[in-house]
């Protein structure tokens, strides 16, 4: 009737009775009696398929009977014998947050690891990455622990969680790590930002260095007093944090402003945006 059932684990079966006839008044019932005598509270489901689901925690180790009764009259097989024994059961852990997700680097990313109803075992926590990341646990006292840790450089990192010697679900986490997003970290440089190199007609480029923030989007917009220039600043991503924006100055006699703007906020570190050609 039931396997592997454990101390504080939460279980549940099936009670089949579609093959009686119908009555308005039948019903299913259940007692569960632990070794000491006393009860353990069980909750039962009727189903959309005409089946009873009941569902229930010991909390003793050792023999537990069942009665089931369907109308006031026991089913087939019923008292049932059920032992109870301590283990565990890695499947019935979980770990979630958002340190899971993703991480930042020199920042404390935070997770939780549920153990209830999976048993007695131990919990093992390691990280692996580009660079050792410092990893501590906090014991919340309710079958759960808050664990947070520290990267010092960007990539990818697995996150194995294990109990009782073995993988939770989804362990190993792969994780990416990324910088802290900050638009005062990004600047922004070149020919293409300096007055004397303005020439109507001309191509002009500068690079916007983004190498020491998070990855974000970059979006580059050039206008003069007439209003944006009628196309669009080129923009090149050169795969290391750096990028090359190109854009064609207007006629002579115009003051162009360049508004670089990082994860949606100008960045302040700009040299000569302002440009008269």
């Amino acid at each position: 009737m039931l396997n592997c059932v454990y101390v504080d684990s939460p279980t549940d079966f099936v009670v089949d009775s579609r093959a009686i006839a119908k009555k308005d008044d039948g019903k299913v019932t259940c007692t569960i009696t632990n070794p000491s005598g006393t009860k353990t509270e069980n909750l039962i489901t009727p189903q959309a398929d005409g089946t009873y689901r009941i569902s229930y925690t010991p909390f003793e180790e050792g023999r537990h009977t069942i009665d089931i009764l369907y109308d006031g009259l026991p089913i087939p097989g019923s008292p049932f014998v059920v032992n109870v024994r301590r283990g565990c059961d890695p499947k019935k852990c979980r770990a979630f947050g958002p340190g899971l997700q993703k991480g930042i680097v020199e920042k404390a990313n935070a997770f939780t690891v549920e153990t209830k109803g999976a048993g007695t075992g131990g919990l093992g926590l390691s990280i692996e990455g580009p660079s050792e990341a410092k990893m501590t646990c906090k014991d919340n006292r309710d079958g759960s622990c808050s664990v947070e840790y520290i990267p010092t450089e960007p990539g990818e990192y697995d996150v194995s969680i294990r109990f009782a010697d073995q993988h939770i679900p989804g362990s190993p986490f792969k994780v990416p790590v990324d910088k802290h997003v900050d638009a005062s970290l990004v600047k922004a440089y070149g020919p293409g930002l300096e007055p004397s190199q303005c020439r109507t007609g001309s191509p002009l480029t500068f690079k916007v260095d983004a190498s020491k923030s998070g990855k974000a989007p970059l979006d580059v917009k050039i206008r003069s007093e007439r209003g944006a220039l009628p196309q669009h600043p080129v923009i090149k991503d050169n795969g290391d944090g750096t990028y090359d924006v190109t854009y064609t100055p207007p006629p002579e006699g115009s003051t162009v402003k360049a508004n670089i703007i990082w994860d949606g906020k100008e960045i302040p570190n700009r040299l000569g945006t302002f440009l008269d050609i």
